[in-house]
């Protein structure tokens, strides 16, 4: 894990294996960075909120409290994504987008009951 100067961490925040995290950059409280995360300079993650693996949050970025980014998901800098919003996996935002709070952006597959078993169609 490399952590640059001024990085700011609130209280149960983890940070897995092979982070990047940028100067002044903020992890808010009970934030799980999941390995090969990369948040650049004055990025800011909201309470709550879990990148997935190999996110890469650009700089000046920004992602609101309970979001939860799937595998390599990439935000461009400036992106603001807002609270409770969903990306997908290997999704990208566009530079200084705004991704409406309690969105899904990008392929995101539903879980219902358990994640290790892919999801049943309904009874008839």
């Amino acid at each position: 894990m490399q952590v640059r100067q001024k990085a700011r961490f609130d209280e149960g925040a983890q940070v897995g294996k092979q982070c990047y995290v940028g100067e002044n950059a903020r992890i808010g409280e009970n934030v799980t960075l999941r390995d090969n995360v990369r948040l650049w300079h004055e990025t800011t993650v909201g309470a709550e909120t879990h990148p997935g693996p190999a996110t890469i949050c650009e700089p000046c970025s920004r992602l609101g409290g309970n979001v939860i980014t799937k595998h390599r998901a990439i935000l461009e800098p400036g992106a603001v994504v807002g609270d409770g919003a969903v990306t997908g996996a290997g999704s990208r935002t566009a530079r200084d987008a705004r991704v409406a709070p309690g969105a899904q952006v990008g392929t995101v597959r539903p879980v219902f009951g358990d994640p290790d078993r892919p999801p049943q169609a309904p009874d008839r």
